[in-house]
């Protein structure tokens, strides 16, 4: 029913992720394990069962959606909202985050942060292939002027330039 009269798989994806970030309350994650079908009972989730949830829904309504790894990077806790200020690590600079991406024919895999970015996320997102091991470290260098592009949907974008370097340390090694 979310997806019934969608036009388009852009705009399929649009009401999926404002229905999760509208009615799926964010939580902090715990220590059960989430799933979509936990999250859309509970009416509760994590960035993992938030996005879970929402590539579920866009897979029953014959989209191909996937679960996306990485870190939300922030200089400091007050970059993030909420309960998320909590998750702060300066070790990776940011928290760990999951949102989803979905493949559209001409486009590819567009991603969207059911946290409330439809077909979008800022350069504050970034992918990794798997949960972070254990030292891995980020630093923010910089953060550069705000940038806008126009979807070919009308919407705009206003994603933050940042600059990152990644390093994989050895266990028990410290940062510079």
């Amino acid at each position: 029913m979310l997806l019934r009269g969608a036009t388009t798989q852009l705009e399929a994806v649009e009401r999926v992720v404002a229905w999760v970030s509208q009615r799926i309350r964010y939580d902090l994650p715990g220590l059960i394990p989430e799933s979509a079908a936990s999250c859309h009972r509970s009416r509760r989730g994590s960035c993992v069962g938030r996005s879970l949830l929402a590539a579920d829904l866009l897979r029953r309504g014959g989209l191909p959606a996937r679960q996306v790894t990485g870190i939300l990077t922030a200089r400091e806790a007050s970059e993030l909202t909420g309960n998320s200020q909590e998750l702060f690590n300066d070790g990776i600079s940011g928290v760990r985050h999951r949102w989803i991406e979905v493949f559209v024919p001409g486009l590819g895999w567009v991603p969207s942060d059911p946290g409330g970015l439809a077909n979008t996320i800022t350069a504050r997102h970034l992918a990794l292939p798997g949960a972070p091991p254990d030292g891995f470290g980020l630093t923010v260098l910089s953060r550069g002027p705000a940038l806008q592009r126009r979807a070919h949907d009308g919407t705009l974008a206003r994603p933050r330039l940042r600059v990152v370097e990644a390093v994989d340390l050895p266990p028990g090694a410290e940062r510079p």
